[in-house]
């Protein structure tokens, strides 16, 4: 499971770094926004959340990313579980979530 949450962690990185480093100009969320949406009592903004993370990793394992990002999230995990893995990582490395 350690490894999971490292790994899990990496993705949150990555989210942080493709958002800021997307455009110059125009980001479509941040690292505060996600945590926002991820820790809402509103479970639509959850969903949000938890589809956005879930985009990210289908978005690196779609193309040449997965040869770059070596993430890799266990069958079988919710996407509830995966939600407070993000929140709780990001809860912890407050520095990085203006990106």
């Amino acid at each position: 499971m350690n490894k999971f949450i490292k790994q899990v962690a990496f993705l949150v990185l990555i989210i942080t770094a493709v958002t800021a480093e997307a455009s110059s100009t125009t980001s479509f969320i941040r690292g505060n926004q996600l945590l926002d949406l991820c820790k809402s009592n509103n479970t639509v903004e959850q969903g949000v959340c938890e589809g956005y993370v879930m985009g990210v990793n289908d978005t690196m394992h779609s193309g040449f990313l997965d040869k770059i990002f070596q993430v890799c999230i266990p069958l079988g995990i919710s996407p509830a579980q995966l939600r407070s893995v993000v929140i709780n990582y990001m809860q912890t490395v407050p520095r990085k979530l203006h990106f």
